[in-house]
Order: structure tokens, then C-alpha cells, then sequence
């Protein structure tokens, strides 16, 4: 019998997942089929949430552990920052570390947790899991609905550092925005937590929510000509442009006989890209790690691209014979089966 390459891809798929799926069971409503050929094509649908339930093995008791844990969370605790904002009373001592007051990610948790709680009520159908996100979406309209604006942050300078933003005031650093340590990633947490509450959890009252908050943003953004929003987006993404000179030296800046290469020779060109041959790249790593203690993560680049790309050890033909030795040391330390 000849079997097609679509025949190989069902009976390695059929077989290589029953082990898997041996405690996994679809609910009455699952869709029968989740693979279809489209064409000469195998594709794969995911499957809903609340289409599959765990009931047993590693994976479940997985879900067990990550559904206590989400309960012993308390909710009032992480809204209280939201609350204290809007000039309303927490309802609890709010929680430390990260989501604490002052220059912190305050108010990320939240958006996490309406996330977690949406998920696992969609996975496992228990009501807990939705009242918690009920809980969580209600308190939040309360608080936007004090803002009057839409506005929905528990950050403790979030108004004076937007509003800065939108007068064009934009002051830049490393993950820091107008004094804000990340503030479009923390209130992304918010928005991702509205908008799967609504998804998994089916609270209409989500999306009400978001919308209004997404509104404030784009009111925020609207007096912001392009250079200035990618200003804003530079300073959050925390990106530091490094200029390398030509002929400078890489690691201790010391003279060697790997410097830092002319684009113009080396670059390999594309439309609107210009990437440095790999080889190159490698010797520059290389060069860096043998000479400076500081630099010492770049030989653990050099390894782990051995590793991702399966590169192989004839590589070190194509090096400078001064990092050749280092090369081939750290490819066959990439061989080694990892024990973990």
C-alpha cells in the first residue's frame, strides 16, 4: 500500500496523540472533526475552551493546582489601587511587590488574573471562576464610570504622565515613559483582561468597558503626529540603539585582528533590510566573550545558536582562524544533552 503524505500526517498525528489525550474528554457540543484537508492541505482547527474538559493525569492536576492557587487570590486586593485612583476607598490592603504603589507595574495583576479567571472558568465550567470575573469587570466599570473620561489605571502618576504625553511632552528612557516605569504595558494588562473576560467569560459588560477605555487612548494619542508616537513606542519597548563604528574592536575595544566590519563590504541586502552574514556575526560574538569577563554572555549566544539553528561544526571553516579554536570548544559543550 502507498500511503500519501496526508495518509502519514493523520496516522503519525492519530497515533503519536492518543497517549496524550488518554485523559481528555469533549463535551457534547465539541465539533467532531478538528483536522480538514483544504485542498492537498491538512489543517488544523483549535478547538474552544469549553469544548474540552481534563479529567485526569498530569494535565489535570496541573489545572487543580493553578485553579487553587487562583482562588487564594483576592480580587478587592488587586482592584484597591484602582479604587484609591478614582477617589474611592479600597475595599483591602492592596498587594506589594510589582503591583505596589509608586514607580510600579500598579494595576497589572488585575488584568492578569480577569485573564486566568475568564480561561479557567472556559476550561473547566466552574462558576466560581466567572463570578470571580463578573466581580472583577463590575468593579472596574464603577471606577471608570468615577473617572468620567473613560480613563481605567491604577498607576499613581498615570494621569500627569498621559497627559504629558498628549501635549507632545514625551521624556524617554529605558522601559520608562513621562516617569511611568511601562505604562502602555500595564494598562495593556487591563484591556487584555477586558477583552478575554468578554471572549471566555461572556461578560458583555467587558467590552462596554474596554470600548470606553480604548476611547480615552485614542483621544490621549490624537494631537501625536507619527515621529512623536514612534518616540512614545521606542521609550516602552525600552529599545537602545548601540553605533558601531567601523574597525572598532569588539569586547575591550582593544586591537585585534576581528574589528567591527564596513556595512558597505559585508551587509547582505535586501529591499529594505541589510543583515550581517552569519559567520560574521558569530566571529564578532566571539571576539567579544575570549577578551572581556563582562562580556562573557556572548559566547552563551554563540552556543545556544549552535544549538536553535543546529549549525554545524564545519562552521568554523568559515571563521577567522583567531576565534576557530573558541567555535568549535562551545559547539560540542552544545552537544551535550541538557539534563533538565
Amino acid at each position: 500500500m502507498t500511503l500519501s503524505r496526508r495518509d502519514v500526517v493523520k496516522l503519525g498525528l492519530g497515533a503519536g496523540a492518543a497517549p496524550l489525550l488518554a485523559g481528555i474528554a469533549p463535551l457534547p457540543h465539541a465539533r467532531s472533526t478538528t483536522l480538514s484537508a483544504v485542498g492537498e492541505r491538512l489543517q488544523a482547527r483549535p478547538l474552544p475552551l469549553d469544548a474540552v474538559r481534563l479529567t485526569g493525569g498530569p494535565l489535570k492536576h496541573a489545572q487543580d493546582l493553578d485553579a487553587a492557587y487562583l482562588l487564594q487570590l483576592e480580587p478587592d486586593r488587586m482592584l484597591a489601587y484602582y479604587r484609591e485612583r478614582a477617589g474611592l476607598a479600597p475595599r483591602a490592603e492592596p498587594y506589594g511587590g510589582w503591583d505596589a504603589g509608586g514607580r510600579n507595574l500598579t494595576g497589572h495583576i488585575a488584568g492578569h488574573y480577569l485573564s486566568a479567571v475568564s480561561f479557567m472558568w472556559a476550561a473547566t465550567g466552574d462558576e466560581r471562576f466567572r463570578e470571580r470575573a463578573d466581580y472583577i469587570v463590575d468593579e472596574l466599570k464603577v471606577v471608570q464610570d468615577r473617572h468620567g473620561d473613560g480613563y481605567l489605571s491604577a498607576l499613581e502618576g498615570g494621569r500627569r504622565a498621559f497627559g504629558e504625553l498628549s501635549r507632545g511632552e514625551i521624556r524617554a528612557a529605558s522601559f520608562d515613559l513621562n516617569g511611568e516605569w511601562s505604562p502602555w504595558y500595564t494598562l495593556h494588562k487591563t484591556y487584555a483582561g477586558l477583552r478575554d473576560a468578554y471572549r471566555f467569560a461572556g461578560n458583555a459588560l467587558a467590552l462596554e468597558v474596554e470600548v470606553a477605555f480604548a476611547a480615552w487612548a485614542e483621544r490621549v494619542l490624537a494631537p501625536l503626529d507619527g515621529e512623536q508616537i514612534q518616540r512614545m513606542l521606542d521609550t516602552e519597548f525600552g529599545v537602545h540603539i548601540d553605533v558601531l563604528s567601523t574597525g572598532r574592536f569588539p569586547g575591550d575595544d582593544k586591537p585585534k585582528p576581528i574589528a567591527f566590519p564596513d556595512p558597505a563590504k559585508v551587509a547582505l541586502r535586501g529591499e529594505r533590510f541589510a543583515l550581517l552574514p552569519m559567520p560574521r556575526y558569530i566571529e564578532l560574538k566571539l571576539a567579544s566573550g575570549m577578551v572581556a569577563s563582562h562580556r562573557a554572555k556572548d559566547l552563551v549566544d554563540v552556543q545556544e545558536l549552535v544549538k536553535s539553528a543546529r549549525l554545524s561544526v564545519d562552521v568554523a571553516d568559515e571563521l577567522h582562524p583567531w576565534v576557530r579554536e573558541k567555535f568549535i570548544e562551545l559547539w560540542h559543550l552544545a552537544q551535550t544533552p541538557d539534563p533538565f
